[in-house]
């Protein structure tokens, strides 16, 4: 992003979840693409409509961190070992994700 400011756009999850549309729109708006009906919709649903699979993106009202007790334990550790090292690791604390 520091490098080449007009090539990443970067978005935190935690803010994507609570600001869906603005930060949508945002990220749209970086692309130069317009936000269509079909985007809006989805948006609206993930929000809107509960699907308890932990796979799944329609989460209505669901908290940044309520994949916690949700995700198999395997993944969790996985995921952690694979940012281990990297730009990605400020994520992890006290061998958690923050």
């Amino acid at each position: 992003k520091r490098q080449f400011p007009k090539q990443f756009f970067l978005v935190s999850y935690n803010k994507l979840n609570k600001e869906p549309f603005d930060t949508t729109k945002k990220i749209f708006d970086f692309c130069k693409l317009g936000l269509c009906k079909q985007v809006e919709r989805f948006l609206v649903g993930t929000k809107t409509r509960h699907d308890a699979d932990p796979y799944s993106v329609y989460r209505a009202n669901a908290r940044d961190d309520s994949w916690r007790g949700i995700l198999p334990d395997e993944i969790v550790k996985q995921i952690i070992t694979e940012i281990k090292n990297t730009p990605l690791d400020i994520f992890v604390q006290d061998g958690t994700i923050a």
